[in-house]
C-alpha cells in the first residue's frame, strides 16, 4: 500500500490521506507526523491500519480535551459534539471512557454543581435541562431532593413583586411561574412570603 497523496482539508486542521490513488482516511497534522506518513511511502496493510487506528483514537481524544478545556461537558453532550466533528462511535466511546477514567467527565459531579449553582429554576425545569444533557434522572435525584424550590421561586419572582397585585395581575404572575414548572402551591407561598417581607 502506497501513500499517493495528502491534502489539507479546507478550514480544518485535518488532512485527507490517499492510499493507492483513493481517499482512505483523515488525520490531524499530529496524526500524520506520528504515523510517519508521506507521499510515496509504502506500508504493509496491517501496519498501516494499526498506525492509523491509534492515530485516530489520539485525534478524537485530543479533540475532546480541547472542547473540555473550554467548558465542562456531560457524557451525552460530549458524544454529540464529537459526532458533529465526524468521528465514529467506536472512537468516540474510547475517548469518552478515557476522559471519564481521568475524571475529566463526571455526570454526577456535573449535575451536583449544576443544581448547587441554580438559584431560580423549578425542579421540573432543572430535570428537563439535565435530561437534555444526557444525564439519567437517578444520577441527580438525591441532589434535587435537597434543592429549595420555594427559595428558587422567590428568587425568580422577587423582581416582579413590588407590592400587592390585583387579582388579574396575580393570575398572570402565577400562570407565568406555573409555565416555568413551579407547583402552584409553591408559587402562592412564594408570592405571599415576598409580600410579607416587603410590608
Amino acid at each position: 500500500m502506497i501513500i499517493t497523496d495528502i491534502q489539507k482539508v479546507y478550514r480544518k486542521n485535518k488532512y485527507d490521506v490517499y492510499v493507492d490513488g483513493e481517499k482512505a482516511f483523515q488525520l490531524s497534522d499530529i496524526g500524520i507526523i506520528n504515523c510517519g506518513l508521506k507521499v510515496g511511502r509504502e506500508f504493509e496493510k496491517e501496519e498501516l491500519n494499526e498506525l492509523v487506528s491509534e492515530a485516530i483514537k489520539a485525534d478524537v481524544f485530543e479533540t475532546l480535551l480541547n472542547i473540555l478545556g473550554q467548558t465542562a461537558l456531560t457524557e451525552g453532550v460530549a458524544k454529540t459534539k464529537l459526532r458533529q466533528k465526524g468521528f465514529d462511535d467506536e472512537n468516540i466511546d474510547f475517548a469518552i471512557e478515557k476522559a471519564i477514567s481521568y475524571g475529566y467527565i463526571n455526570d454526577k459531579e456535573y449535575a451536583k454543581s449544576y443544581i448547587q449553582y441554580t438559584k431560580n429554576k423549578s425542579k421540573l425545569r432543572i430535570t428537563s435541562e439535565l435530561l437534555k444533557k444526557g444525564i439519567e434522572k437517578y444520577i441527580f435525584d438525591e441532589f434535587l431532593n435537597d434543592y429549595d424550590e420555594l427559595e428558587a421561586c422567590k428568587n425568580a419572582m422577587r423582581s416582579h413583586v413590588n407590592g400587592e397585585l390585583d387579582k388579574e395581575e396575580q393570575k398572570k404572575l402565577f400562570q407565568r411561574f406555573y409555565m416555568q414548572g413551579f407547583p402552584i402551591e409553591t408559587i402562592k407561598q412564594a408570592y405571599f412570603e415576598l409580600l410579607d417581607y416587603r410590608s
